[in-house]
């Protein structure tokens, strides 16, 4: 036998058990969204240093063409 608290009826056991699923899609989008959030950080946080290097070696290149002399104004070449 199933016991039924005064008062709660068979609908009333259907809209909390779809109020327990909605908490549940609810918690489920957050942690995914949580999720992508840390994903991109972590790949911002390495792009933006791979970024720093780079512009490192291009500005030591511009730097090298510069004192070197050099009468070329194109970029791409040594």
């Amino acid at each position: 036998m199933f016991f039924r608290p005064w008062g709660v009826t068979i609908d009333n056991e259907r809209q909390r058990r779809k109020e327990k699923t909605m908490f549940w899609k609810i918690v489920g989008v957050v942690a995914l969204v949580w999720i992508a959030l840390v994903v991109v950080g972590a790949l911002a946080e390495h792009l933006f240093g791979i970024l720093v290097v780079s512009a490192l070696i291009f500005g030591g290149y511009m730097l090298y063409k510069a004192v070197a002399g050099s009468k070329d104004d194109h970029i791409t070449h040594v």
